[in-house]
């Protein structure tokens, strides 16, 4: 997939070596997913979110740093003052 894609577009991409790598690393992340879950789960079966998760997966493999958001109820808490 990643060499179909970098193939067409590659020669017009900044970076295309670190997008290359990117994709290849992306792949591994999903393939490991598929070897962990078998045939009962597949990746694109779920939301938006958990496909930024497996993405961001792949720049961590790669030796990058990658910060994702999440939702979450935060709750006010009495913050004590120091005097």
């Amino acid at each position: 997939m990643g060499e179909l894609i970098m193939h067409e577009i590659g020669a017009n991409v900044p970076e295309p070596g670190t997008w290359q790598r990117l994709l290849f690393h992306w792949c591994a992340v999903l393939n490991r997913y598929f070897e962990w879950e078998g045939e009962d789960d597949l990746p694109h079966w779920h939301n938006e979110r958990a496909q930024i998760g497996f993405l961001a997966a792949a720049v961590w493999r790669m030796g990058g740093v990658a910060l994702e958001e999440y939702c979450t109820d935060r709750e006010a808490t009495e913050v004590s003052k120091k005097g």
